[in-house]
């Protein structure tokens, strides 16, 4: 029971949860690492035990630790209250660590708020070139088509 409080109590704290949230999220992408180094190095040479080979498996028992362990009694059985616990746990962590993982967008500066801009900005270029090649081929139509076009494009964007 205190094992499941121990892991819970950090995302409860405001402040720590999305640091406790990244850090999980850190922990459980680098057990993976070795499995992953094993597969591409398998594909590569084929079969073999190479120092590469023994220092991920080296990796992948270190990263081992961090599994969670149980009773007998909770292996046995699926109703009991520390598989129960232990649920609700890897809920609250991995609601923090898709969080972590969702905000590691503003780090690189890819805001939602720079795509919608990119992306009208994208579709003026293409359309405003279509207009003036429309106004070239229509000279009556257009008296002052980039005139035109921005008092057109403002009425569209706000």
């Amino acid at each position: 029971m205190f094992k499941n409080l121990a892991a819970i109590a950090p995302f409860m704290v405001p402040g720590l949860r999305e640091i406790w949230g990244g850090t999980t999220a850190a922990i459980a992408l680098a057990s993976v690492l070795p499995t992953f180094g094993k597969m591409v190095e398998g594909i590569a040479l084929g079969d073999s035990n190479t120092a590469f080979t023994r220092g991920m498996n080296t990796l992948e028992n270190y990263f081992n630790k961090f599994n969670p362990s149980y009773s007998d009694e909770a292996m046995t059985g699926n109703f009991n209250f520390e598989k129960m616990a232990d649920t609700v746990s890897d809920i609250f962590a991995q609601l923090y660590q898709m969080r972590a993982a969702a905000s590691l967008s503003k780090l690189f500066g890819n805001t939602a708020k720079n795509a919608q801009k990119e992306s009208f900005a994208n579709f003026a270029d293409k359309f405003g070139a279509e207009w003036m090649l429309m106004a070239k081929k229509n000279p009556k139509l257009f008296k002052e088509p980039e005139k035109e076009f921005v008092k057109m494009w403002e009425e569209l964007v706000d």
